[in-house]
């Protein structure tokens, strides 16, 4: 009996409190270990550089990078072009040696060290211009020379990355992610012994802190295994990239995955450890051998163990490694479990009582189970939607975003603007083209800044892996006479002779995107259409114009491009309309509601225009050059298809010798110098503004350098340039503009100002372009049809 002097005996902690304290301690423990994760991984510099450097193994990354070094040596010998697939391949082999890993390790840790230097302010506080600084010397500190060769526009995606204002939080934190994340996962181990040491049950409270456990391995494993999410900060059209970027973010978040999955194991053998008998391994034997009697002793029982045998047998057979995996795996979790009940009983945790512990039964293992991957399932599911949120795109607005790249642009017609253009897009060395005129791929050739595509439609089929041609395309021999002549049919015949490639039954039809013969090169039309899809959805200031010379029927075109999600961002011109749009007007959203405008792509047809009002006849709007020159000396600018007169006027600038397309050629042909000289050739003689060059290997030389001079050079005769920067002017003189729009101006994308003198040096006299005044200007798109719904897509033929 206790006196009054004696105090009363604790009852101990309550299974509400028991089970908060266990919610503490998790939270603690889950920041705690991905404070581990960030900076043995992330922020160290040795870690981050292993990481990389084991990633490099990973064949899908090796594939990747592999192809991009494949890709600079195709610009400077024709014989990379040629054999890419071969050239890539030993590379890759290359690549997964030591010596090359033990490079990578130390250039990245050099590179690493650098840039964790430059956190003196938020890197979202500093311009594009200090922020290519910052990366230019972090480069420079791993390869000195590389560095002072890149140019100012590789750095854009890095300068973006620079500025977001969740890379400053991580930078600024580093520091203390360091030294809070062992002190944080201590305080919630103590949390949770103390929780067990004073709880009124323990039996209970070991529970809590075995699910506790679970509940955190499981949302470190929903973490870690979320690596997918993250390609959105690719582009998901190039599937080699997205590939690579899933395998080294699988590698980066790997250590805490692991840590996930230890946590998972241990807090199940800890929450199924307490039971009836206190923890004793032979009653818990003899109950098992007691169920596994009753439950087995079926015929039921019997048939099914007897097949789970025969299961068995095979996989051993024909899985033996991935077999002996799952074995050491289990046999290690049942090794972890024995430990913990071994532990957790010599401590006096685990003993015989009276306490109402309920025994594990089927439905509550498999409740804990459904727990336990809901945890994992919605922790990815909200790492989709964080990063979906953080890469969304912004509303298309093109007064603040341009279009094309550039505001200016936004206020000029089709026919005042120089598209840079892709002759044969397809024929890429990128897809095994034989005699490829490009070395990289149709999207990559999108990012760069063309906007003009040269597409040849071909029907085709699979033949065992290799693509054959059909050049009857599903008509019969008569109308491939009518529609080719004899020679055609001839051809047909003597190449399907030699090789089986003809079909004229009509049967195989499949589109595809080749040159001539499919044997020689072809890409899938749907995949590539697919490709052109993503990037519009992902540039909602952009316009894209593909010219199809095109040996497939109409109704199959539009079924193409309905099958690739195309078909309702074609555009299609009000009929009665004779002039061209305004780039801005296909740009600005119809209504306010609206996130863009859907129908930035213009389709032409060189066989088949009209069939549709948006299958544009590609030489009724556009007249062109010819196309056969040995040599730049041969370059003429007289009337080819087309005639004369059409609003858009389309310049073939590249060379055929008889040899394979030469990229060492284009090294010439594409020179800014070269091209401004055809240019001016062309605009001199016929008289009018040159609005589509089109070049072989797009990425070498200054394509896109020159035509983006000659549009500068346009805006500034129009007074474009003039007029905005009065607007723009007023505006800030106002002094009524909130933060953001200042900042929208002072992001404005502007084209080079030339001067007058450049400007009409530049176009010529023979040029006539019509001045425009401010009000004019201003007025320029707004009140253009397409900002109202555009016409329906028609369906049947004229």
């Amino acid at each position: 009996m206790l006196t009054n002097n004696e105090p009363l005996p604790s009852p101990g902690l309550g299974y509400v409190t028991v089970r908060l304290l266990n919610v503490l301690a998790g939270v603690l423990m889950l920041f705690g270990s991905i404070g581990w994760w960030a900076t043995t991984r992330v922020i160290d510099p040795n870690g981050f550089a292993d990481v990389v450097a084991s990633a490099v193994h990973d064949p899908s990354v090796r594939s990747y990078v592999s192809e991009q070094v494949t890709l600079r040596l195709a610009r400077t010998t024709p014989l990379v072009v040629a054999a890419r697939p071969v050239v890539s391949g030993a590379l890759a082999a290359a690549l997964d040696t030591r010596s090359v890993e033990e490079g990578v390790r130390s250039a990245v840790r050099r590179a690493h060290r650098q840039l964790f230097r430059v956190n003196g302010s938020p890197l979202a506080e500093l311009d594009a211009a200090q922020a290519s600084v910052a990366i230019r010397a972090a480069l420079d500190a791993v390869n000195p020379e590389l560095a002072k060769k890149l140019p100012a526009n590789l750095l854009q995606v890095s300068t973006q990355v620079s500025q977001s204002s969740a890379l400053d939080i991580f930078v600024s934190w580093s520091r203390w992610i360091r030294l809070l994340y062992l002190p944080l996962f201590g305080v919630g181990v103590f949390l949770l012994v103390w929780s067990v040491h004073r709880a009124r049950e323990t039996a209970h409270a070991l529970r809590s802190v075995g699910y506790t456990l679970g509940v955190i391995g499981a949302i470190l494993i929903g973490l870690g295994s979320a690596a997918a999410v993250y390609t959105q900060f690719s582009n998901s059209a190039e599937s080699a990239k997205s590939e690579a970027v899933v395998a080294f973010l699988s590698r980066l978040l790997g250590r805490l995955r692991g840590c996930g999955q230890a946590l998972l194991a241990l807090g199940l053998s800890v929450a199924f450890a307490p039971g009836r008998d206190g923890g004793d391994l032979g009653s818990r034997i003899h109950s098992l051998r007691s169920t596994f009697k009753v439950r087995f002793d079926s015929l039921l029982a019997r048939v099914a163990s007897g097949s789970a045998l025969i299961v068995l047998a095979l996989l051993v057979r024909t899985m033996p490694g991935r077999l002996l995996w799952i074995a050491a795996t289990g046999v290690s979790l049942l090794l972890l479990y024995v430990g913990v009940v071994v532990v957790l009983r010599s401590v006096g945790l685990l003993r015989r009582s009276s306490e109402q512990l309920p025994q594990w039964h089927l439905r509550g293992v498999l409740f804990v189970a459904a727990a336990l991957v809901t945890s994992a399932t919605a922790t990815a599911g909200i790492a989709v939607v964080v990063v979906s949120n953080a890469s969304a795109l912004p509303k298309a607005n093109a007064k603040v975003a341009g279009c094309n790249g550039y505001i200016e642009l936004c206020y000029l017609r089709l026919d005042q603007i120089m598209f840079p253009a892709s002759h044969n897009a397809m024929s890429t060395s990128s897809a095994n083209f034989l005699n490829a005129e490009h070395t990289i791929s149709i999207p990559e050739q999108l990012n760069s800044g063309i906007r003009f595509l040269m597409l040849d439609l071909y029907y085709g089929y699979d033949d065992h892996g290799l693509t054959r041609t059909n050049l009857a395309g599903g008509t019969d021999e008569t109308q491939l006479l009518a529609e080719r002549g004899q020679k055609a049919v001839d051809a047909v015949k003597r190449v399907g002779a030699l090789t089986g490639t003809a079909d004229l039954s009509g049967k195989k039809k499949d589109i595809y995107l080749c040159h001539s013969l499919c044997e020689l090169g072809a890409s899938r039309a749907k995949t590539e259409f697919d490709q052109i899809r993503s990037f519009l959805e992902r540039n909602r200031n952009e316009v894209v114009i593909l010219d199809l010379e095109d040996y497939v029927s109409p109704t199959d075109i539009q079924l193409l491009l309905q099958q690739s999600g195309l078909l309702d961002r074609v555009w299609a011109p009000t009929p009665g309309t004779k002039t061209l749009p305004y780039l801005g007007a296909l740009v600005e959203p119809a209504h306010d509601g609206a996130i863009e405008n859907k129908r930035r792509l213009i389709v032409m047809s060189e066989k088949h225009g009209g069939e549709y009002p948006w299958l544009l006849p590609a030489y009724s709007i556009m007249e062109e050059t010819p196309f056969t020159f040995k040599a730049t000396e041969d370059f003429t600018c007289n009337p080819n298809r087309g005639g004369t007169g059409k609003p858009l006027m389309l310049i073939n600038h590249w060379l055929r010798t008889g040899r394979t397309p030469s990229p060492l050629e284009a090294n010439t042909v594409n020179s800014e110098q070269v091209l401004t000289e055809r240019i001016q050739q062309c605009m001199n003689k016929r008289g009018r503004l040159v609005n589509i060059v089109a070049t072989d290997f797009t990425e070498i030389g200054d394509l896109i350098k020159t035509t983006t001079k000659f549009n500068a050079a346009v805006a500034a005769q129009i007074g474009v340039s003039d007029a905005l920067d009065q607007s723009l002017a007023d505006e800030l003189r106002s002094g009524v503009l909130t933060p953001a729009e200042r900042q929208d101006i002072d992001n404005l994308k502007r084209l080079p100002r030339p001067s007058s003198t450049e400007a009409n040096t530049l176009i010529g006299p023979n040029v006539p372009i019509a001045h425009q005044t401010p009000s004019e200007v201003a007025a320029a798109f707004p009140d253009n049809e397409t900002k109202t719904d555009p016409p329906t897509t028609s369906t049947t033929s004229k």
